[in-house]
């Protein structure tokens, strides 16, 4: 994985090490914190990109919670054999709880669709922010209170409908860029910019038809 390049929402990193280094960064600074919860807002989000894009069973994770009404936390794991913690997810309503590793063994190189998530959902970024703002100015609510979540359907089922739509799960590879490419953020390739524009479309209409939000207030 010499040209892995791991993408998150606030970092880059170039290599594994200095990936999995940050990792430990935030199970140490949660870990110094009350009840050792993580409550670093740029931290948790780089736990949501981690269990989205790179953890080796972000399947089964993805399949068992919703990681915008989880919350993280450190603590040891079930079978103690040293005094090695790790970082757990927690679902707020049911309180299941599962803990996750964050060492190499964890870690897979994203998937073409995986970078392809990630390009898509930076798109949505500007025009997200500018239905928060008309949604709080119409409650009379401060935009820089609350974040903007699809409550149904949810991105990933947005995203994965618009590439069955243009039938393009078989050509991922060769849309985005590949890994190791040194984009912060994942782009298409020139010979398919045109999708960017396509996918901007499919998602307003989506906005305009049937896309159910919810506010959530920031912590």
């Amino acid at each position: 994985m010499s040209d892995f390049i791991f993408q998150s929402t606030n970092n880059r990193f170039s290599t594994k090490t200095g990936f999995l280094n940050h990792l430990k960064v935030i199970r140490n600074t949660a870990d110094n914190n009350q009840n050792s919860m993580v409550l670093d807002k740029n931290h948790i989000l780089e736990l949501k990109d981690f269990l989205r894009d790179y953890y080796v069973d972000r399947d089964i994770i993805l399949s068992e919670y919703d990681l915008d009404n989880c919350e993280f936390f450190v603590a040891l794991p079930p079978t103690v054999r040293n005094n090695h913690k790790c970082i757990w997810i927690k679902d707020k309503v049911t309180d299941k709880t599962r803990h996750f590793a964050t060492t190499k063994n964890g870690l897979v190189e994203p998937t073409p669709f995986g970078n392809f998530y990630h390009f898509c959902t930076n798109e949505l970024v500007p025009i997200k922010r500018k239905i928060r703002k008309y949604i709080t100015n119409e409650m009379g609510l401060s935009l820089d209170d609350f974040d903007l979540w699809h409550q149904s359907p949810k991105t990933k089922e947005l995203v994965e409908e618009f590439i069955a739509i243009k039938d393009i799960g078989d050509k991922l590879n060769e849309i985005i860029s590949p890994n190791g490419s040194g984009f912060n953020v994942p782009v298409l390739n020139p010979k398919y910019e045109y999708l960017k524009q396509e996918f901007i479309n499919f998602y307003q209409s989506k906005v305009a038809t049937q896309l159910n939000f919810e506010l959530k207030p920031r912590s």
